[in-house]
């Protein structure tokens, strides 16, 4: 018996000592995908495709750098609004002249381009649905019209909106905090939302959606939640640059600006809340960041292997870890894939912990 408790004790200390290192941030590879002035990549997925824009088309770039382009709405190119790790692609078409509202939305899938159904319709004929989220499950969320709006200074009418799910071809309403419009921006396997309302003094507010009540997140006013994980952390930005991104989990904050920074502008997070973004100082020069899971945070030009690059901007993070961003050799500059490349010592430290535990606590286990 004091042999075995021993035994767990060391493998114990040993996983204590491994732990730190193999969650601090990962070192990375940099892959060249395309010249920066012809393409913009928008999304990432699971498997390392990426959507985005080129020569004014939108495409998905496979992991293997095939390109398969993505249908027009009415003969023009769409805005991408998602990207799911099926390949799914939510699509949008706004008007080009003021005040460039929707005109026409969809989900392309399979081959094929899917209307998506709305929650209401206005007087003027306004009726449309954005998807913003498709996860695992095809479970996915966004935002639909609903009756009334306000008319701009073009005299147009701008419909209100409300966040939304979609499950099993239906549109589900979320409601607001009290005030007309909400939106939704991300959402987790448990169908837990997240995204942004008004209240009833037309201030914005973020907000999480979970077991069919929609909970203001006790945010200042203006900020957006922008992305979450299984477990309920949520990624939130400030509309002003008086305010940096944050975390938040059941009222308790982090936040992602770093020392000797103004503020912090958060991309994306992926499950494991690694979370990428732009630090911004007093000279407003955006510097892309790494938020890990063990709290740390580095900038991610520090954190390459590939020699000679630096990073100038991000747009998306997988549950990978793979980043995708713009990345610069001097003043040549080009969208890359960033590829995390762990540390095998550190990993395999790890993994031979896990395994001695495994066996000591069987040894331990009474028959």
């Amino acid at each position: 018996m004091v042999k075995h408790a021993s035994a767990l004790a060391a493998t114990t200390l040993l996983l204590l000592t491994a732990l730190p290192a193999a969650l601090a941030a990962p070192t990375y590879v940099v892959t060249a995908l395309s010249p920066e002035g012809t393409t913009r990549w928008t999304h990432l997925n699971n498997a390392n495709a990426a959507t985005g824009y080129l020569g004014g088309m939108g495409v998905i770039r496979s992991a293997d750098g095939q390109l398969t382009p993505i249908p027009q709405l009415s003969g023009q190119t769409a805005s991408i609004t998602a990207f799911g790790n099926d390949g799914s692609v939510g699509l949008a078409r706004y008007d080009e002249a003021p005040p460039q509202g929707v005109l026409e939305t969809g989900l392309w899938r399979r081959g094929v381009v899917e209307s998506l159904p709305h929650l209401r319709t206005t007087p003027d004929g306004l009726g449309y649905s954005i998807v913003t989220t498709i996860n695992e499950r095809r479970f996915m969320s966004g935002t639909s019209t609903v009756d009334g709006g306000f008319y701009d200074d073009y005299g147009n009418l701008i419909p209100y909106t409300h966040a939304v799910t979609f499950t099993n071809g239906q549109v589900n309403d979320l409601g607001t905090l009290g005030g007309k419009f909400s939106m939704a921006y991300a959402s987790n396997a448990s169908h837990t939302v997240v995204g942004f309302s008004t209240d009833a003094a037309d201030a914005r507010r973020a907000f999480i959606y979970r077991n069919g009540v929609m909970e203001d997140l006790g945010l200042p006013d203006n900020y957006v939640a922008i992305d979450i994980t299984s477990e309920g952390t949520v990624l939130a930005n400030s509309g002003t640059s008086s305010a940096g991104a944050l975390l938040w989990y059941e009222g308790r904050t982090t936040s992602l600006t770093m020392p000797g920074f103004t503020y912090s502008d958060a991309a994306a997070m992926n499950r494991q809340a690694q979370v990428v973004g732009r630090q911004f100082g007093p000279q407003l020069q955006g510097q892309p960041f790494l938020y890990t899971y063990g709290g740390e945070m580095r900038l991610l030009s520090e954190l390459l292997e590939t020699p000679g690059w630096t990073i100038r901007e991000v747009t998306d993070i997988n549950d990978n870890g793979s980043i995708l961003g713009v990345g610069c050799q001097g003043s040549d500059c080009s969208w890359v894939l960033l590829t995390a490349v762990p540390e095998p010592a550190t990993w395999s430290l790890l993994g031979a912990g896990l395994v001695l535990l495994g066996v000591a606590t069987r040894r331990h286990r009474p028959s």
